[in-house]
């Protein structure tokens, strides 16, 4: 056993996430190396912890081992005598209409598996207890990847922060435990203690984006400065320092240009909103969709059309509505606005 990675991971989560005994935590668990080292390093953790530890898979169906992967997942929870639910992906979203029209909305299968996987993660975690955290097996070469990615799509600077050690989403916590490892000390892992997992060929197939940015951007930088992946985090941690000030600002314009209105529902005021700074404008209406628990993917294109909304709403008088995803809008009535779910009638 690899103690060495299993006592970097504990001194990570005891100084970034804080777990309580006894705290209930669902496994992202898709059954790649990634996520089997995450699930036997928290399960080697919970002996002394006193965690109790779920795992979840969600079957994509997109190849044809895909069946048999998810069988493996079961399996491999056997063995540590821990729960572990599976989910298809097209079920899921059959039994999930709203969820299936905001997924339809994406164009990517990538796009809208991740909104589904993520929902059926939550809502799993919600079926545990009211405090269950979900973690997932992000590690420091995704993140990597990730500002790559976003970098080259034209993110905010929130984006390039990448992934955060714990984030709120919806109602529940998201931790990424292996944040301070890298690939390669995880495969080891595996190796070292006879961990079987599968293997998606796609993670090799250069067509997508993130596996050029793998292959080719990252071992370009890892040649030009052996640095690199040392100098590459403290720049993250100085981002991520500046968002954080940002995000403070974002919370203190939010509750000063809203209220609770007497049918408790948060309003609005859109000529304040309108007032503030384009970036601070972006911010806060992400936060207010978040805080609403709108089924949403967060892009510029999304932030201009509900500010063209609003821009366009203050030229008359009368209650307007604007669309998102088919399942929320934000309706509009003299100088306030709010989100609101849309009440579905039920079929015959």
């Amino acid at each position: 056993m690899n103690q060495e990675l299993i006592n970097t991971v504990q001194k990570y989560i005891d100084t970034t996430m804080l777990l309580p005994s006894e705290q209930p935590i669902v496994v992202a668990f898709s059954g790649g190396p990634d996520s089997v080292a995450l699930l036997d390093i928290l399960c080697t953790l919970a002996h002394e912890k006193n965690w109790k530890i779920y795992a979840a898979h969600m079957d994509h169906g997109w190849r044809d081992s895909s069946s048999a992967e998810a069988l493996l997942c079961k399996e491999w929870c056997k063995k540590y005598s821990i729960s572990c639910v599976v989910d298809h992906l097209d079920t899921y979203l059959k039994n999930n209409p709203l969820l299936q029209k905001t997924c339809s909305k994406n164009s990517s299968k990538e796009a809208y598996a991740r909104i589904a996987r993520y929902d059926f993660l939550l809502n799993y975690a919600a079926s545990i207890a009211e405090n269950c955290v979900i973690a997932t097996a992000h590690h420091r070469d995704d993140q990597e990847e990730t500002f790559f990615l976003r970098l080259i799509r034209g993110a905010s600077l929130q984006g390039l922060c990448g992934i955060r050690p714990t984030s709120i989403y919806k109602n529940a916590t998201l931790i990424r435990p292996l944040l301070c490892c890298n690939k390669k000390e995880l495969l080891q892992h595996a190796q070292d203690n006879n961990l079987a997992y599968s293997r998606d060929p796609s993670n090799n197939d250069c067509a997508y984006l993130r596996n050029r940015i793998r292959h080719t951007i990252i071992p370009a930088f890892e040649q030009t400065d052996e640095r690199f992946h040392t100098t590459f985090h403290k720049t993250l941690a100085n981002l991520s320092s500046i968002d954080d000030y940002i995000q403070q600002q974002t919370v203190q314009a939010f509750e000063q240009i809203s209220y609770i209105n007497t049918d408790n529902q948060r309003t609005i005021d859109i000529q304040k909103l309108l007032a503030l700074h384009q970036y601070l404008q972006q911010q806060v209406i992400l936060y207010w969709l978040y805080s609403e628990q709108v089924l949403f993917t967060p892009s510029q294109t999304l932030l201009a059309e509900i500010i063209r909304f609003l821009q366009r709403h203050t030229t008359h008088a009368h209650t307007t509505s604007h669309t998102l995803y088919g399942a929320w809008r934000i309706s509009c009535k003299k100088k306030h606005a709010i989100v609101e779910k849309i009440k579905t009638t039920p079929s015959n």
